[in-house]
């Protein structure tokens, strides 16, 4: 898991969709591996990726930042959040935080 981790952090933030990132944090959870790096960089691309595509998008009565997560995947990061216990609270903050907002794709 480490070296995954390793990779994972080295990659450009255009390789991830919502998908990936809520699958590398709930891979990561169910297997009982915490790492504070991947989570926080995880936390970091959920925002990004959540963000609507230009800055006209902000203007509109978008309800959250994470538009482009589905429900299923908020629930995974969730979950994983969760699972990572106190140990990892301040670490997945902002994936716990992209997992409570409202407004996410059905």
């Amino acid at each position: 898991f480490r070296r995954m981790s390793l990779i994972v952090q080295s990659r450009k933030a255009s390789e991830f969709s919502p998908r990936s990132v809520a699958n590398i944090a709930a891979a990561f959870a169910h297997a009982g591996v915490w790492d504070r790096a991947l989570f926080w960089r995880m936390s970091r691309l959920a925002l990004r990726l959540g963000r609507p595509p230009s800055p006209f998008a902000q203007l509109s009565s978008v309800p959250s930042p994470l538009v482009n997560f589905k429900h299923q995947e908020l629930a995974s990061i969730a979950w994983a959040v969760a699972k990572a216990g106190v140990e990892g609270a301040q670490a997945a903050k902002g994936l716990a935080g992209a997992a409570a907002l409202p407004g996410a794709a059905g």
